[in-house]
Parts: structure tokens; sequence; C-alpha cells
């Protein structure tokens, strides 16, 4: 969070949005291994296939409530590593 807030700083308003953060409840009666398959499987392919970069956090304190964040980009990456239009 800390890089996005740095990006946001050097950008112009137009372009200051660089993410959105998703959080989504893992099922408790799967393993850690399973639950990770889980997520990377349902980034993939729902916002990495369409272009989109994804960071996943994965939370388990034991309290029965496994889950993700998953912080998306809201802008692409240019060829040249720049960041493009929202």
């Amino acid at each position: 969070i800390f890089r996005l807030l740095l990006i946001d700083y050097w950008t112009t308003f137009r372009l200051a949005f660089t993410a959105r953060e998703i959080e989504v409840a893992l099922p408790k009666e799967l393993d850690r291994k399973k639950q990770i398959n889980l997520i990377q499987e349902y980034v993939k392919e729902n916002f990495v296939k369409v272009g989109m970069c994804a960071d996943i956090a994965l939370h388990d304190k034991n309290d029965g409530n496994p889950h993700a964040h998953i912080l998306l980009t809201m802008r692409p990456l240019n060829e040249d590593t720049t960041w493009g239009v929202k």
C-alpha cells in the first residue's frame, strides 16, 4: 500500500487511482494449499486473463474466517513500462 501511495503522489489527478481491493472469503473446509490454489485460479481466470495485474494476500487467524485480499491495477502497464490511462 505504501508503494501505491507514492505512485499516487507523483501522478496527476486524472491518473491518481492506481488500484482497487476485493476481499474474498475462502472455504474453511479446504486446507491452506487448496485455498491458495482456489484463489490463484480465480484471480487468473477473472482478472489476469483480461490484462490486469493482481496481488493476493491471504489471512487466516484460525478464527473461522480465512479470506484473501486481492489488489488490482486500474490502469494498464504500457510496453515501455509506464502506466497508461484508466
